[in-house]
């Protein structure tokens, strides 16, 4: 299996060796070009993978023939031009996806492919601090940047402290509020007791 991925700032060449691993749900990935000039893998879904193929040998490939278009001018991106079959550039993914948020009706200014970045980042940071609650291992802020740093192919740990802030602080809301919903049920429970108490102390003196 060998197609080519397009992402905002990254263009994925993406393999996979059936010979091993056969059994694993994700399929590694190299970038052909990375932000920085970085060399990192990442991992995807192998059902993403079947997904990304099967658009290549369907959707994709219906249109070059439609359009008239050669192979050769699609430097084996997946995502093209309807125009001239040429790659899409970044600029035109933000917009494409700018189009996509605002008609779903988002109201967050400049929102583009990024926001998908973010979405993903949190929840590892989500999962990650909860993990390590879970083991009782090291919750701090640079730990848990360390870890999910290398999920994002991030070299600076530090330039997720913001998400990790964010996140942390919408952990401990979150937990407030359900401790605020389960006092509040406590409560409510307690009082019917006492009703229930009462009555039944009611019923016991009249018989």
């Amino acid at each position: 299996l060998v197609f080519m991925c397009s992402s905002r700032r990254r263009h994925t060449r993406c393999s996979r060796d059936w010979s091993s691993d056969v059994c694993s749900s994700d399929l590694v990935v190299n970038p052909d070009k990375q932000k920085f000039d970085a060399n990192l893998n990442y991992k995807i879904p192998i059902l993403l993978a079947y997904r990304i193929r099967e658009f290549i040998t369907t959707v994709r490939k219906c249109m070059l023939s439609l359009k008239g278009f050669n192979e050769a001018v699609t430097l084996d991106r997946i995502f093209l031009s309807a125009r001239n079959g040429h790659p899409l550039n970044d600029a035109s993914v933000s917009d494409i996806f700018g189009k996509a948020f605002k008609a779903i009706g988002t109201t967050q200014a400049r929102t583009s492919t990024h926001a998908l970045r973010r979405k993903f980042a949190q929840d590892r940071i989500q999962i990650n601090f909860e993990q390590r609650a879970e083991l009782k291992l090291d919750t701090s802020d640079a730990s848990v940047a360390a870890s999910v740093s290398m999920e994002l192919g991030q070299h600076n740990p530090d330039s997720l402290k913001p998400y990790v802030a964010r996140t942390q602080q919408m952990l401990v809301n979150k937990l407030h509020q359900e401790k605020s919903q389960l006092i509040k049920k406590l409560v409510e429970e307690n009082f019917r007791l006492r009703s229930e108490l009462d009555d039944l102390k009611n019923k016991i003196k009249d018989s």
